[in-house]
């Protein structure tokens, strides 16, 4: 039996288009977003200005922090709501989200960095300030 690969939609977003009500280009827009949302619940957004490069090292970090232990992850708190570790919820078995409060502050990117990998993940902490 073969494997069939999913592939996640996806919608190339252009800085300088102008998206406005009655809009062709909007119409055009809203049209495909609903129809990814309703195909599939979710599509991937693509900004022509953030290069593949950046888009590649972001997803390799995200899968390297969501791959860690639960007992790792939820140490990731915040005194915001949905602003630390959400996961594990019986509801949505299978939906997981971290943030980081601030994550344009340098210390605050190094400081969720040194709770989830003691030892030090240079590689994870800079690639967010590249952005």
């Amino acid at each position: 039996m073969s494997k069939t690969e999913f592939k996640l939609p996806t919608r190339t977003f252009v800085w300088n288009l102008k998206l406005e009500a009655n809009n062709p280009n909007w119409e055009a827009i809203k049209s495909q977003v609903h129809k990814a949302l309703v195909d599939y619940g979710c599509f991937e957004a693509i900004f022509e200005k953030v290069p593949l490069e950046l888009r590649k090292a972001i997803f390799a970090a995200l899968q390297e922090l969501f791959d860690l232990p639960l007992q790792t992850k939820i140490l990731n708190v915040s005194k915001k709501p949905y602003h630390g570790y959400v996961g594990q919820a019986n509801m949505v078995p299978l939906f997981e989200s971290m943030g980081i409060d601030d994550a344009n502050v340098y210390e605050n990117v190094e400081s969720m960095t040194n709770i989830m990998w003691p030892h030090g993940n240079p590689s994870f902490r800079h690639v967010p300030i590249k952005i």
